[in-house]
């Protein structure tokens, strides 16, 4: 398994891990007191977005 592969999989442990631990969790933003409600749709934008799909742009 070459380094990209890893990060990859590393990124798909993640989402895993994240998506039984953190979905529905409420948050606070410490500078603007907003609550934040962590969502799957979240997830998937911050870990499986464009950039993850471009094996150069992982690089």
């Amino acid at each position: 398994m070459n380094k990209i592969e890893k990060l990859i999989q590393l990124r798909n442990d993640m989402y895993s891990w994240a998506k039984i631990e953190l979905v529905g969790t409420k948050i606070i933003n410490d500078d603007s007191k907003i609550e934040i409600l962590i969502n799957n749709k979240g997830l998937k934008h911050t870990l499986k977005g464009k950039s993850y799909k471009n094996k150069e742009m992982i690089e």
